[in-house]
Protein backbone atom coordinates (compact mmCIF):
# COMPACT_ATOMS: atom_id res chain seq x y z
CA UNK A 1 0.00 0.00 0.00
CA UNK A 2 1.22 3.36 -0.68
CA UNK A 3 0.20 6.38 0.68
CA UNK A 4 0.17 10.01 -1.20
CA UNK A 5 -1.11 12.85 1.12
CA UNK A 6 -1.50 16.51 -0.86
CA UNK A 7 -3.73 19.86 -1.35
CA UNK A 8 -3.77 20.92 -4.82
CA UNK A 9 -1.95 24.27 -4.96
CA UNK A 10 -2.88 26.63 -7.96
CA UNK A 11 0.56 25.63 -9.15
CA UNK A 12 0.04 22.20 -9.02
CA UNK A 13 -3.49 22.90 -10.87
CA UNK A 14 -2.32 25.31 -13.48
CA UNK A 15 0.44 22.65 -14.45
CA UNK A 16 -1.95 20.02 -14.72
CA UNK A 17 -4.12 22.36 -17.49
CA UNK A 18 -0.84 23.52 -19.05
CA UNK A 19 0.18 19.92 -19.83
CA UNK A 20 -3.50 19.19 -20.50
CA UNK A 21 -3.87 22.00 -23.14
CA UNK A 22 -0.65 21.97 -24.74
CA UNK A 23 0.69 18.46 -24.20
CA UNK A 24 -1.84 15.65 -24.10
CA UNK A 25 -4.55 17.57 -26.19
CA UNK A 26 -3.46 17.88 -29.98
CA UNK A 27 -5.31 20.81 -30.46
CA UNK A 28 -1.78 23.41 -30.39
CA UNK A 29 -1.77 20.87 -33.82
CA UNK A 30 -4.82 22.00 -35.42
CA UNK A 31 -4.36 25.81 -34.78
CA UNK A 32 -1.05 26.09 -35.61
CA UNK A 33 -2.30 23.91 -39.12
CA UNK A 34 -4.82 26.46 -39.90
CA UNK A 35 -3.00 29.14 -39.33
CA UNK A 36 -0.29 27.58 -41.47
CA UNK A 37 -2.88 27.29 -44.00
CA UNK A 38 -4.49 30.45 -44.06
CA UNK A 39 -0.60 32.08 -44.51
CA UNK A 40 -0.73 29.61 -47.41
CA UNK A 41 -3.44 30.65 -48.86
CA UNK A 42 -2.74 34.46 -48.39
CA UNK A 43 0.91 34.10 -49.97
CA UNK A 44 -0.82 32.63 -53.05
CA UNK A 45 -3.26 35.53 -53.33
CA UNK A 46 -0.40 37.76 -53.26
CA UNK A 47 2.20 35.63 -55.85
CA UNK A 48 -0.11 34.23 -58.22
CA UNK A 49 -2.98 36.59 -57.98
CA UNK A 50 -2.83 39.79 -58.25
CA UNK A 51 -6.59 41.05 -57.96
CA UNK A 52 -6.80 39.59 -54.56
CA UNK A 53 -3.67 40.85 -53.29
CA UNK A 54 -5.27 43.10 -50.56
CA UNK A 55 -7.20 39.79 -49.74
CA UNK A 56 -3.90 37.86 -49.17
CA UNK A 57 -2.21 40.49 -47.33
CA UNK A 58 -5.47 40.62 -44.73
CA UNK A 59 -5.29 36.72 -44.23
CA UNK A 60 -1.72 37.24 -43.86
CA UNK A 61 -2.91 39.75 -41.10
CA UNK A 62 -5.04 37.70 -39.77
CA UNK A 63 -3.12 34.51 -39.39
CA UNK A 64 -0.04 36.42 -37.97
CA UNK A 65 -2.69 37.99 -35.20
CA UNK A 66 -3.80 34.51 -34.82
CA UNK A 67 -0.60 33.05 -34.09
CA UNK A 68 0.25 35.60 -31.00
CA UNK A 69 -3.12 35.46 -29.73
CA UNK A 70 -2.72 31.90 -29.04
CA UNK A 71 -0.29 31.52 -26.26
CA UNK A 72 -2.83 34.62 -24.41
CA UNK A 73 -6.15 32.10 -24.94
CA UNK A 74 -4.33 29.13 -23.65
CA UNK A 75 -3.14 31.36 -20.77
CA UNK A 76 -6.66 33.07 -19.76
CA UNK A 77 -8.40 29.57 -20.14
CA UNK A 78 -5.87 28.36 -17.25
CA UNK A 79 -6.93 30.83 -15.24
CA UNK A 80 -10.13 30.59 -15.48
CA UNK A 81 -10.56 26.54 -15.00
CA UNK A 82 -7.74 27.20 -11.57
CA UNK A 83 -9.46 30.38 -10.29
CA UNK A 84 -12.80 28.17 -10.63
CA UNK A 85 -11.81 25.42 -8.63
CA UNK A 86 -12.28 25.48 -4.95
CA UNK A 87 -9.45 25.61 -2.85
CA UNK A 88 -9.37 21.52 -1.72
CA UNK A 89 -9.05 20.56 2.07
CA UNK A 90 -6.22 18.09 2.54
CA UNK A 91 -6.49 14.63 0.51
CA UNK A 92 -4.88 11.30 0.34
CA UNK A 93 -4.43 8.50 -2.33
CA UNK A 94 -4.03 5.35 -1.67
CA UNK A 95 -2.70 2.76 -3.67
CA UNK A 96 -3.28 -0.68 -3.34
CA UNK A 97 -2.93 -3.70 -5.19
CA UNK A 98 -6.54 -4.03 -5.42
CA UNK A 99 -7.87 -0.28 -5.80
CA UNK A 100 -7.21 3.14 -5.22
CA UNK A 101 -8.68 5.23 -2.64
CA UNK A 102 -8.91 9.09 -2.83
CA UNK A 103 -9.87 10.50 0.83
CA UNK A 104 -11.20 13.83 0.44
CA UNK A 105 -11.81 15.23 4.38
CA UNK A 106 -14.27 12.82 5.12
CA UNK A 107 -15.24 11.91 1.34
CA UNK A 108 -13.84 8.41 -0.02
CA UNK A 109 -13.85 7.72 -3.44
CA UNK A 110 -12.52 4.53 -4.89
CA UNK A 111 -11.27 3.54 -8.14
CA UNK A 112 -10.45 0.14 -9.97
CA UNK A 113 -7.36 0.41 -11.69
CA UNK A 114 -9.47 -0.84 -14.83
CA UNK A 115 -11.14 2.87 -14.07
CA UNK A 116 -7.47 4.48 -15.10
CA UNK A 117 -7.68 5.71 -18.79
CA UNK A 118 -4.34 6.51 -19.34
CA UNK A 119 -1.42 7.42 -17.43
CA UNK A 120 1.23 10.53 -18.40
CA UNK A 121 4.60 11.29 -16.37
CA UNK A 122 6.13 14.22 -16.27
CA UNK A 123 9.04 15.84 -14.41
CA UNK A 124 7.37 16.37 -11.28
CA UNK A 125 3.70 14.79 -11.76
CA UNK A 126 2.02 11.52 -12.63
CA UNK A 127 -1.32 12.26 -13.55
CA UNK A 128 -3.98 9.17 -13.87
CA UNK A 129 -6.53 10.20 -15.74
CA UNK A 130 -10.43 8.98 -14.52
CA UNK A 131 -11.67 10.55 -17.32
CA UNK A 132 -10.86 12.28 -20.58
CA UNK A 133 -10.82 15.60 -18.59
CA UNK A 134 -9.54 14.76 -15.21
CA UNK A 135 -7.09 12.76 -13.13
CA UNK A 136 -5.59 12.00 -10.44
CA UNK A 137 -2.59 13.88 -9.83
CA UNK A 138 0.48 13.01 -7.71
CA UNK A 139 3.29 14.92 -6.72
CA UNK A 140 6.60 13.33 -7.33
CA UNK A 141 8.38 15.50 -5.14
CA UNK A 142 6.17 14.45 -1.92
CA UNK A 143 6.44 10.77 -2.05
CA UNK A 144 10.31 10.45 -2.53
CA UNK A 145 12.27 8.27 -4.02
CA UNK A 146 11.27 4.57 -2.82
CA UNK A 147 7.63 5.39 -2.67
CA UNK A 148 7.94 6.80 -5.97
CA UNK A 149 9.28 3.63 -7.39
CA UNK A 150 7.12 1.41 -5.50
CA UNK A 151 4.35 3.81 -6.86
CA UNK A 152 5.71 3.70 -10.43
CA UNK A 153 5.91 -0.46 -10.23
CA UNK A 154 2.81 -0.57 -8.99
CA UNK A 155 1.16 1.35 -12.10
CA UNK A 156 2.52 -0.62 -14.31
CA UNK A 157 1.64 -3.62 -13.38
CA UNK A 158 -1.89 -2.62 -13.13
CA UNK A 159 -2.88 -0.39 -16.24
CA UNK A 160 -1.28 -1.29 -19.41
CA UNK A 161 -2.42 1.95 -21.21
Amino acid sequence: MIKTEFSYSEEELRDFFKFHLLNKEKTKYIYFGSLLIIAVIGLLLIIVFDDYAVLGFLLLLLALVLAFLFPLLVKRTINKQVHSRYKRPEQAIIFSEEKITQNIGDKIIEYNWDSIIEVCETDKYIYLYISQNSALIVTKSTIGDAKYKQLKTLITSKVKK
